[in-house]
């Protein structure tokens, strides 16, 4: 299970620096079917709303991470993303 969700997010991240960013997130969902908890595709979801303009959907996803994370590192760069996205 845990090397589907790797394969998951390594294809979504092939999708998204190729400009195929649908499809990219098409793959990080279905991953998130397998783990819904998963980190990094959580992190996938929202690098690819920020990249695909959608920065609502992109602050949504790093909030959940900051809710979950007990990394204070991460939770520094999830903040710094939020800050950095366009503001509706």
């Amino acid at each position: 299970r845990e090397y589907a969700v790797l394969c998951q997010q390594a294809f979504a991240q092939a999708y998204a620096a190729n400009g195929e960013l649908k499809q990219g997130l098409r793959l990080l969902e279905a991953g998130l079917k397998l783990d819904p908890g998963s980190p990094e595709l959580l992190e996938g979801m929202a690098e690819a709303y920020a990249l695909a303009n959608r920065p609502q959907e992109a602050v949504k996803q790093y909030k959940a991470l900051l809710a979950k994370s007990t990394d204070e590192g991460r939770k520094r760069f999830y903040r710094l993303r939020i800050e950095q996205l366009p503001k509706p």
